[in-house]
């Protein structure tokens, strides 16, 4: 009689990141060790979004190991955070993008793919052109590559001049949450060089973008950006699909795994 197939394990994994912050995540082992991919979320977000949970249970069962986190600016998330919420925060979500790989390194995976949702688009793209040891792959889901754009759409075309005039702005959100948006904070999204960044993307690492035809958070249109800038990227359409991806999971989880299975060949 033949033994039934071992199932995927979940395991939470607890580590920090240079401010000293306690960062949660879980790690879906699916008996490899060999290609784990980590999951980055977006803004206001958290590693629950963007069917991040759905697309961890088929990788599992393609045989990838994975790890989704919170940041420490997660929303409504499991980890730490001491400081006061940005909206920004790049920099520091690179790095914590890094911690994540060490964390998995020292209980002996090896991160295949860096995968990121919306504004984890954008910080997977800045790992990749910025780290010294890059994962062969990188994929983005409906990915800011103009992030200038973003914060005149999010916070209107003048916020630049209202933040010099007063550079800290109360905001609270429609869940309740209250923040300050800073000029600082603003100016480190603003000023990310997307183009100088496509300059330095290594040779040795596949670039994937996926993006819903219907996104009126990001359109399709910034991923065709970045396509242009790096002919060698693959760029995914979704016809239909919004932001999250809402009614299109199959479809995304379907172009996910030709990614990742693609990279772990």
């Amino acid at each position: 009689m033949t033994p039934p197939e071992p199932q995927p394990t979940e395991t939470v994994i607890r580590f920090k990141n240079e401010f000293g912050e306690t960062l949660v995540g879980w790690l879906l082992d699916a008996g490899s060790k060999d290609n784990t991919v980590i999951l980055c979320h977006g803004y206001m977000s958290n590693a629950t979004h963007c069917h991040f949970q759905r697309l961890a249970a088929a990788l599992a069962r393609a045989g990838v190991s994975s790890f989704r986190f919170d940041h420490a600016m997660a929303v409504d998330g499991s980890s730490e955070r001491r400081r006061s919420f940005l909206m920004g925060n790049h920099a520091q979500e690179v790095d914590e993008i890094q911690a994540a790989m060490d964390a998995l390194k020292g209980a002996g995976y090896t991160t295949c793919v860096v995968l990121g949702h919306s504004k984890g688009g954008l910080n997977a793209f800045m790992f990749g052109a910025q780290v010294a040891s890059p994962p062969p792959l990188v994929v983005s889901l409906a990915g800011r590559f103009k992030p200038r754009d973003g914060v005149l759409q999010r916070f209107g075309p003048n916020i630049l001049d209202q933040l010099v005039a007063s550079p800290a702005m109360p905001r609270k959100e429609a869940n309740g949450m209250e923040w300050v948006l800073t000029l600082e904070d603003v100016e480190e999204r603003v000023n990310i060089d997307v183009e100088a960044l496509a300059t330095r993307w290594p040779a040795g690492t596949r670039l994937v973008l996926i993006h819903g035809r219907e996104d009126t958070t990001i359109p399709w249109q910034e991923a065709e950006y970045l396509g242009g800038l790096l002919p060698h990227a693959r760029t995914v359409y979704i016809p239909g699909a919004n932001h999250n991806f809402t009614d299109h999971a199959a479809e995304l989880e379907g172009a996910v795994l030709e990614a990742v299975l693609g990279a772990a060949a």
